[in-house]
């Protein structure tokens, strides 16, 4: 059986004592996927050691719940669903798009990379099919030039560059990297970058929820525990996308589709 750990508020606790019987708060809880052949061993920040007892569980993964207050851990991998999160782009530029009523072979994309590490070329591979109008921001503009005659030889897909110091025309931007550029108001930013963006504070996310077709008796953030799920069991399921969030508030279409 495959195990994941689970650290919770000591508010969280599933299983509740007595006063009396404090020596039972260094116990672990436990429930089951039996689909997926799944133990989740739920420890709680209140633990002395807990990183050890999970690892005497066999656990090397772990999410933290979204009431518990994270810690660095040493010796087990902590999810951040942030792959997960850049996986889902082109489902995110998508179900954006159409949200605005627009045609999506119509409709042009900004990403921005000052770093063009690579991540720039695999993100417009994903999307060129989809989006075919894209434009590359980027302080990097010599490396860019030669990504752009790549795209240009090996998809027939013309990339315009960008230094980001004027304002950039499109209906959706990503940013894997950098500052933004000022983009019109009805311009919707991605942020992947999980910084601050201190130009564009209007229609931003850099979050999104998705469908979990499990019961978790604990809150947890859907893309992390799916992340972790993907690792821990090797699985790559469809997932629907079900909120777009902004520091961990959901928004609804009047922040983000309103004039």
């Amino acid at each position: 059986m495959k195990t994941i750990g689970i650290i919770a508020d000591e508010e969280e606790r599933l299983t509740k004592y007595k006063w009396y019987e404090f020596w039972k708060k260094n116990k672990f809880d436990y429930f089951y996927l039996d689909d997926l052949n799944l133990e989740f061993v739920v420890g709680y920040t209140s633990q002395r050691k807990v990183e050890k007892k999970l690892m005497a569980e066999n656990v090397q993964t772990v999410i933290f719940t979204k009431n518990a207050v994270p810690f660095k851990l040493s010796n087990i991998y902590c999810s951040d669903g942030y792959s997960l999160f850049r996986r889902l782009l082109p489902v995110v530029v998508a179900k954006v798009i159409k949200l605005k009523g627009a045609n999506i072979k119509n409709a042009t994309l900004a990403i921005i990379d000052d770093e063009l590490s690579g991540e720039a070329a695999s993100t417009i591979q994903k999307l060129y099919l989809m989006v075919r109008h894209i434009t590359l921001i980027t302080k990097n503009t010599d490396k860019a030039k030669l990504l752009a005659e790549k795209f240009l030889d090996d998809y027939g897909l013309a990339i315009e560059i960008s230094d980001g110091e004027s304002a950039v025309q499109c209906d959706v931007a990503i940013r894997l990297s950098g500052i933004s550029p000022i983009f019109p108001k009805h311009t919707i930013l991605i942020d992947v970058n999980s910084g601050n963006d201190s130009v564009n504070k209007g229609k931003i996310i850099n979050w999104i929820g998705v469908n979990i077709n499990y019961k978790i008796p604990l809150k947890v953030d859907s893309l992390k525990i799916s992340e972790t799920i993907e690792l821990v069991c090797g699985i790559q399921p469809e997932y629907k996308i079900n909120a777009f969030m902004r520091d961990e508030r959901i928004l609804n279409s009047a922040d983000l589709f309103s004039c």
